[in-house]
């Protein structure tokens, strides 16, 4: 009996630093595919690598029913945790209670250029709320599209009818075809009626809109004018592949590498990035090499509207030509003019004038150099640049519409603009495509359709509440210490006077299971075998 009894004393002794380890890799590794770390009103797991506030006292409560929680007066929470390896997926929760009534919760994630990835998860808006009560609605998970029911309408035209001194033409207005009904957001956003009838709320509806009466163009667009630094173009896309093709050329009157990419992108999203290396010069000797080529291209983009961004760091590298398949290309915010003589050591480099068109609503001009000083024409108008480094500007008129001529004497300038530069008026576009405008602070008798995104709130019913954001793909950044660093943003919460009582803050990551089947594959993954 002794000896049964000390055998099983050992398999046990030996059991618990075999289970411990196994529990310690799970718990590190995720071999499951699971992982989750989280904090409590006192305490945090061993993963969270921060978890900070502005509060200067660490206050702790106790509800009736014995629920802990850590008051909060200002914004934001910092929540850092720390992984082994990267993930897929993150969901991030946060369980509270809300006296009085904060409006507003975000939830961010550090990305790699050290900014945050906001995600809205409750805005409060007292116009949805009453839609949702008044007009018909199809809800899709935190989507909704509100549609002015029948009933509304009758209701306006009888109005109408009886205003004093009622005009043929405002009934009209009003008394149009009745209001086409749609079974699902996904039919409304691929089947838009007239954007005049259409607002929104939090919900972008840009990858459904297409310029009218658009078609590729059969030739290629060449712009010859010389550039320096970086610059960003925007195109519209729709049946043809995206074709730019840039040559470059490095004057090397910095010190440093000017390696530099061109960033493509739609909708904020990056679709395509080309690194294009430095020319090997990296003293500031200005030296020149033979111009580089960098071609892009996509042979079949989604429609709509395309960034094609030149990240250059600073401007000794000089844009000397662009060639592209696509009819429509703007600049943004602004262009730096360099075909003077100052950069003839660069090819085919003289000084020459230009003409070019934009569409802001001022237009400001900047030199480095004491010989590109001039007087520029804007529209009939003059503005004289008289100091190097010095910016001058003009405010267009009530008069000036559309598209406004600059006449540029002497191409070593910086324009910028808050709109868009065209070099010929049939290349240009709004490339918002007339987007549509978001809700107001009442809804007008026009306007049919309402389509939102309005996360709500998970209510427990015993007053504690949670909201929840998920990060995935390119937005859900790790930076070199293995870190994820999340944000909580409550706007508005120490200026109102508000506070929360935060129970737990969490996130579980998720990412494929490791299993036999793919152990190997994961192993000669890792170690390039």
């Amino acid at each position: 009996m002794i000896d049964k009894v000390v055998k099983i004393i050992k398999v046990v002794l030996w059991l618990i630093p075999v289970l411990l380890v196994f529990w310690l890799f799970d718990k590190n590794f995720a071999p499951r595919g699971i992982l989750s770390a989280k904090c409590d009103a006192d305490k945090c797991s061993k993963l969270v690598a921060a978890f900070a506030t502005k509060e200067t006292d660490k206050i702790i409560g106790v509800t009736k029913d014995g629920d802990r929680y850590r008051q909060i007066n200002h914004d934001p929470i910092y929540f850092t945790i720390k992984t082994s390896r990267p993930f897929a997926k993150a969901k991030i929760t946060a369980e509270f209670s809300n006296p009085d009534n904060q409006p507003v919760f975000n939830f961010g994630l550090q990305a790699a250029n050290g900014a945050y990835v906001f995600k809205n998860v409750f805005s409060y808006n007292s116009l949805i709320e009453q839609l949702e009560k008044d007009w018909e609605v199809i809800k899709e998970n935190d989507s909704y599209l509100f549609t002015r029911p029948e009933e509304i309408e009758k209701q306006v035209l009888s109005i109408k009818n009886q205003e004093p001194n009622n005009k043929n033409e405002d009934i009209k207005k009003v008394d149009k075809k009745p209001v086409k009904k749609y079974s699902s957001i996904d039919e409304f956003a691929n089947n838009l009626p007239p954007l005049d009838e259409v607002r929104a709320h939090n919900y972008d509806l840009s990858d459904h809109i297409r310029l009218k009466d658009y078609k590729p163009s059969d030739k290629r667009l060449e712009i010859n004018n010389t550039l320096r630094g970086p610059h960003e173009i925007i195109t519209y896309i729709e049946n043809e592949p995206l074709d730019f093709k840039f040559v470059f050329q490095d004057i090397n009157r910095h010190k440093g590498a000017d390696n530099f990419s061109i960033i493509v992108s739609r909708n904020g999203n990056k679709v395509l990035e080309k690194k294009v290396e430095d020319d090997g010069i990296s003293k500031a000797s200005g030296v020149v090499k033979n111009p580089k080529e960098a071609d892009i291209y996509l042979e079949k983009p989604a429609f709509g509207v395309y960034a094609i961004s030149i990240q250059a760091k600073d401007d000794d590298i000089f844009i000397k030509k662009i060639s592209t398949r696509q009819s429509l290309v703007v600049f943004k915010d602004h262009l730096y003019f360099a075909d003077d003589n100052e950069y003839k050591v660069l090819d085919g480099v003289v000084s020459r004038s230009s003409d070019i068109l934009y569409s802001g609503s001022i237009i400001s001009a900047r030199t480095s150099h004491k010989s590109a000083l001039q007087t520029m024409t804007v529209d009939k108008k003059s503005l004289t640049i008289k100091e190097v480094n010095k910016n001058y500007e003009l405010k267009r008129s009530k008069t000036q519409l559309g598209l406004l001529p600059i006449a540029v004497p002497k191409s070593d300038v910086y324009l910028s603009t808050d709109g868009f530069f065209i070099f010929d008026s049939r290349q240009f576009f709004n490339p918002d495509l007339g987007a549509v405008l978001n809700l107001g602070a009442d809804v007008p008798e026009n306007i049919n359709y309402v389509v939102a995104q309005y996360p709500k709130l998970t209510d427990f019913g015993d007053g504690w509440l949670k909201v929840e954001a998920e990060f995935s793909g390119k937005e859900l950044y790790r930076d070199n210490k293995g870190q994820y660093n999340f944000i909580l943003q409550i706007p508005g919460l120490p200026e109102n006077k508000r506070f929360l009582k935060l129970r737990k803050i969490e996130v579980e990551f998720a990412k494929e299971p490791i299993t036999i089947f793919n152990l190997w594959t994961k192993v000669k993954t890792k170690y390039k075998l």
